[in-house]
């Protein structure tokens, strides 16, 4: 946290288990419940000024009850953004590897009314929703949000940010070295993201 206030960094996103870690584990998703308050506890320590909180929903056999835990967790330690994510099927070699059967599917139905409970318990603690499934304290909406889905002009600087010009936005490389190596050709620096 020390070296992340000392290269500049303002934002920083925590990805916090919103199931069952044996879920997560079969899913091949990462989470650590036991870090999870920790987590939400070290930006505050370390006085980072805004961090954003990314909750899954949608998760096979996750209920309503688990994820209002999570959001309330959240509220608990006055996170200034939360972001609900929905679920879908991963991808990646972890979960190919997985049997049939231990592939389980979300809970279609379950997915649905989950994020409305938890909408309207942000809202009573002071939440607003700027964008859907994004919410905020007042003065902590993500410019970085709203960059992709705005259509004002956005500049910003460092590897992995968006900006937006003309109504076009682009997102820089997210690894340093070519960030660092594309100085002096910033238009390498680049890829259209949305139009």
């Amino acid at each position: 946290m020390v070296r992340f206030q000392q290269m500049g960094i303002t934002r920083l996103f925590i990805q916090l288990i919103s199931g069952r870690a044996s879920d997560y584990e079969r899913l091949a998703l990462p989470g650590n419940l036991g870090t999870a308050q920790t987590s939400l506890m070290l930006p505050q320590i370390f006085h980072l000024p805004h961090y954003a909180v990314r909750i899954l929903y949608g998760l096979p056999e996750q209920t309503e009850a688990n994820f209002l835990v999570s959001a309330r967790f959240c509220c608990k330690y006055h996170a200034p953004e939360i972001i609900f994510s929905r679920f879908t099927v991963p991808s990646g070699a972890a979960w190919q590897a997985l049997p049939v059967s231990q592939s389980p599917m979300p809970a279609l139905q379950e997915a649905q009314s989950i994020p409305h409970a938890a909408r309207e318990h942000l809202l009573e603690k002071g939440y607003i929703e700027y964008l859907p499934d994004h919410f905020a304290l007042p003065g902590f909406a993500s410019r970085h949000e709203l960059a992709l889905s705005g259509k004002e002009d956005f500049l910003s600087f460092g590897p992995g940010t968006i900006s937006r010009t003309d109504g076009i936005a682009c997102q820089t490389t997210p690894v340093l070295s070519r960030y660092i190596a594309c100085a002096d050709q910033p238009e390498k620096l680049y890829t259209v993201i949305h139009a």
